[in-house]
């Protein structure tokens, strides 16, 4: 049973050191290099400009290809920590450390601006709510919700806008063709994003829709 409790500690601190990495990984792409330290992966669509709606980066992905990857790890990662750190760790000196990681972490998320990953949290966050009885969990992101709207930066337009609705649909459209061509055998593997360039009309999106 000991040597079962000291595993699964050294599982922890592993896990926990690698979120600490790829944490400072992904500020370091975001705010020095352009690229990150792991694989030399560049900012997803990145670009330094400064005008009247304020400084603007582009896209962190730390060691992930796409921001969107990025943001459903951070999601995975976040939610457990975040819940130790408030629920489990209330006598322990180690919460101001995963305090402090839990919120470096959400502004990494943040910075990822992935519409969907904030779904997913916002639905994490009311099932923990309901499930541990904590209205102030709502309340936050209630909170949260209504600074998006009144600050009106290019970054919370980013998260919350809509625009892209039509690249998907469109998507969704030249990915039914490349089914229907070979409902049964498929196109073989690895080869969407291949058919999915033959297929494709041309769309006008300025935020390059789904990392394609």
């Amino acid at each position: 049973d000991v040597w079962y409790a000291n595993l699964g500690m050294l599982y922890l601190i592993i896990a926990f050191l690698s979120i600490v990495i790829i944490t400072i990984d992904g500020f370091v792409q975001y705010y020095t290099t352009g690229y990150d330290l792991l694989h030399n992966y560049p900012a997803f669509s990145m670009r330094s400009i400064f005008n009247g709606e304020g400084f603007f980066r582009g896209y962190p992905t730390a060691s992930f290809p796409y921001p969107n990857d990025l943001a459903a790890w951070i999601l995975l990662a976040l939610l457990p920590l975040a819940c130790v750190t408030v629920f489990d760790m209330k006598k322990s000196g180690f919460r101001y450390l995963t305090g402090s990681v839990s919120m470096a972490l959400f502004y990494l998320f943040f910075l990822a601006k992935a519409r969907g990953a904030w779904i997913g949290l916002g639905l994490s966050m009311l099932y923990i709510a309901f499930s541990k009885r904590k209205i102030w969990i709502v309340l936050l992101l209630v909170l949260v919700l209504s600074a998006s709207i009144l600050i009106k930066t290019e970054m919370t337009r980013a998260i919350f806008a809509t625009g892209s609705l039509s690249d998907r649909v469109s998507m969704l459209g030249t990915s039914w063709q490349i089914f229907a061509n070979h409902p049964v055998i498929g196109n073989g593997l690895n080869t969407f994003f291949v058919n999915f360039k033959k297929y494709r009309k041309p769309v006008n999106s300025s935020w390059g829709c789904c990392n394609i």
